[in-house]
């Protein structure tokens, strides 16, 4: 029988650091739910079949990747997002992108991208009840790790 082995995690600890220029940012303010995915754009590899299930697989170095920060409308995280948005709009150049540190500090995994950008201005709603932004970054070249929330046992 295997050992029993507890994993921990707390939403509380995900730590996402943006920085640029003179600003270095937490973000804070997360919606309930699900707050923050972090996916590729495209897929490592992918197999290629023939008729005859001969094939092989293409295999892509494109590392880039969409963040989504979901966030209450009362997040000053919301501020920032839109200064920065602006201020890239205004520039039209490389000036605004910026760097983004995700960790999850009851685990293991971790996820960091240079030359990251709002890929547009999120949809906004107002009614009687809290409302959330979701805020889609684009990273150019996303670093990524993947770990867990329990301590590793030493067969592995």
């Amino acid at each position: 029988m295997a050992d029993l082995n507890l994993g921990t995690y707390s939403p509380e600890d995900m730590i996402a650091i943006i920085s640029v220029a003179d600003i270095t940012h937490a973000v804070s303010g997360w919606q309930e739910g699900t707050f923050l995915s972090v996916e590729r754009m495209a897929a490592s590899s992918t197999l290629v079949q023939g008729a005859d299930r001969s094939g092989g697989r293409i295999f892509r170095s494109n590392n880039g990747g969409t963040v989504a920060f979901t966030l209450q409308q009362f997040s000053a995280t919301n501020d920032v997002l839109t200064a920065i948005w602006k201020k890239d709009a205004e520039a039209r150049d490389n000036t605004w992108l910026f760097n983004l540190t995700i960790v999850d500090g009851t685990g293991r995994s971790v996820f960091h991208a240079r030359q990251c950008f709002i890929q547009n201005f999120p949809a906004a709603s107002f009614g009687t009840e809290a409302e959330s932004r979701q805020w889609n970054i684009q990273a150019v070249e996303l670093d990524e790790y993947v770990g867990c929330n329990a301590k590793l046992p030493p067969e592995v």
